[in-house]
């Protein structure tokens, strides 16, 4: 391939890729809230840190605890002002995807991570849109995996239970309102996941 062809390509790949987020910024490190099943009862518990060793690396970590819900998660307010520039705008307009890097430790990479938005339509509350994040679980604990999630893999759930897509308007993308990453699991014990950036892909 010709050079300028290669730079061409470059370009237009770098075009198609928004920034959610690398943990650099503490403002935009702010928008992330924890929420475990405590909210209806739970017992698990969940954390989550910004490591001063690893400056821009996210790290969940906790323990599930099934008697009473099994669940943990961390989710991020998606303001409007996060997408107010042409390439913020741009990327509402087609998402096509969620692309992020993730290192989980050996007890953690078998389990079922997911990933979860909310957007602005009208619905009854709880539901959401989520599935699971591809992390090979054969993969060295200290290397960084780079998943790609496609929109369109994400399904309607209601308290962790697959709703008919058919009975339900689809997931606006236009509309966010919250991103999230969320360990639901029927067995307990401690996890931790670690993530240095999520980015958008038109």
């Amino acid at each position: 391939m010709p050079a300028h062809a290669e730079d061409s390509a470059s370009e237009t790949e770098a075009a198609a890729v928004f920034l959610l987020t690398d943990y650099t910024d503490p403002q935009s490190n702010d928008r992330w809230a924890v929420v475990n099943d405590n909210v209806m009862g739970g017992r698990s518990e969940g954390d989550v840190s910004f490591d001063a060793d690893e400056p821009g690396v996210m790290v969940m970590t906790g323990d599930i605890n099934t008697n009473g819900g099994g669940f943990t998660s961390v989710r991020m307010n998606l303001d409007a002002e996060l997408f107010a520039s042409e390439a913020g705008a741009a990327v509402l307009d087609d998402l096509q995807a969620v692309r992020l890097r993730v290192r989980g430790d050996a007890a953690s990479l078998g389990r079922p991570f997911a990933l979860r938005l909310e957007d602005r339509v009208p619905r009854p509350r709880g539901i959401n849109f989520r599935t699971l994040l591809p992390i090979d679980q054969d993969a060295d604990p200290n290397e960084w995996q780079e998943i790609t999630i496609p929109v369109a893999d994400l399904q309607p759930t209601f308290r962790g239970n697959r709703l008919d897509p058919e009975a339900w308007a689809p997931l606006d993308t236009s509309q966010l309102a919250r991103l999230g990453l969320i360990l639901s699991d029927v067995e307990d014990g401690p996890y931790r996941l670690e993530v240095d950036r999520i980015e958008y892909l038109r």
